[in-house]
């Protein structure tokens, strides 16, 4: 960012914005385990989201494609972990869907279970096309997470 700004002969200091890696480092099968138990996931196959609910982090993308997933995975559940003005547009379109979610998953404290979260899930959604910094990705890897991501193409479709 800061080479485009300087090529627009706009100054910019960079300050990194680090993130904890010992924060989120894999949490152990024992806690794991006990997370996924708390939550009524122990039998699933988790799908990750932690981030705010905004309609330009494009849950849509994940939500549209749980039908063709559950057909593969049938234990699949997705869990979202975050707040914002878009959570009744995705309940709707998560029940519309038949999509399974975890019970009282926006409920989640993400400062108290975002490393166990995301060290119970098998992949980590993440959507957004213009995320800025992405740092949840960075999370869910320093968890070991493996991420799920959308493609979009140079035409400008997903």
């Amino acid at each position: 960012m800061q080479t485009i700004l300087a090529s627009q002969q706009i100054k910019a200091d960079v300050y990194p914005n680090g993130i904890d890696l010992e924060r989120f480092e894999r949490a152990g099968k024992k806690e794991t385990q006990a997370f996924l138990k708390s939550h009524e996931l122990e039998k699933n196959k988790v799908v990750l989201f932690v981030g705010r609910v905004v309609k330009e982090k494009n849950l849509d993308i994940f939500i549209d494609s749980a039908p063709a997933i559950l057909k593969s995975v049938p234990d699949f559940k997705f869990v979202i972990i975050g707040k914002g003005p878009a959570e009744d547009y995705y309940k709707t379109k998560i029940k519309e869907k038949g999509v399974r979610t975890a019970s009282n998953s926006s409920a989640m404290s993400p400062m108290r279970t975002c490393r166990f979260a995301y060290s119970s899930a098998s992949a980590f959604a993440f959507a957004s096309f213009f995320d800025t910094q992405g740092l949840v990705a960075v999370e869910a890897l320093a968890c070991g997470t493996p991420i799920v991501g959308a493609k979009t193409l140079s035409d400008g479709t997903h």
